[in-house]
């Protein structure tokens, strides 16, 4: 008498299951073989992943990125040039895709936004953060002149800033006498 499959037998035993993390493995291809995680660590898009190792890691990660964020703004708006470069890497890159301006390096970083022109003050709208990348919409004011700005910002694996790229709303000539500061692309 047939008793439904869970009395069937199979013909080939079961493999031993390997221990929960091996080295060298990630830990969701022990718990389902069909997760294939990327560069960074995470399953690729809409598959479910129930590694909590891995996803501890990104949001611990996360939550780094917007904490340095947040102090990156707020470092620039009190003037804390010392603190501000605290957050740096050595090597930063900072961008503006609208005057195709580059700035390398950190010390370059701090004298051209010590030097910026006017009255300016930030505070931030909105932060998304996502693993080592944020994405900022500021609320810029020089003088009676009010702005949007977004800024996308990368975080190092030390957790020091290595990339910023300024977006404005509309594109224009860079001011004149910063020359010898950026490099045009």
């Amino acid at each position: 008498m047939w008793r439904g499959w869970w009395t069937t037998r199979r013909a080939t035993p079961r493999r031993p299951r390997r221990s929960a993390h091996p080295a060298r493995r990630s830990p969701c291809r022990q718990i389902n073989r069909r997760v294939r995680h990327g560069a960074l660590g995470r399953p690729a898009p809409g598959i479910d992943c129930r590694c909590r190792a891995v996803a501890s890691v990104a949001v611990d990660d996360t939550a780094a990125t917007r904490q340095t964020t947040q102090e990156y703004v707020d470092r620039l708006e009190g003037r804390d040039w010392q603190g501000l470069a605290g957050l740096l890497t050595d090597d930063v890159v900072y961008e503006m895709p609208q005057t195709r301006e580059r700035i390398r390096g950190r010390d370059a970083f701090l004298r051209f936004t010590i030097d910026y022109p006017g009255d300016w003050h930030l505070r931030v709208r909105r932060v998304v953060a996502d693993d080592r990348m944020a994405a900022l919409w500021l609320d810029v004011r020089v003088g009676a002149e009010q702005l949007d700005a977004c800024v996308w910002i990368e975080v190092s694996h030390s957790g020091l800033i290595n990339r910023i790229v300024d977006y404005w709303p509309a594109p224009y000539d860079p001011p004149p006498g910063r020359e010898h500061l950026t490099e045009r692309w």
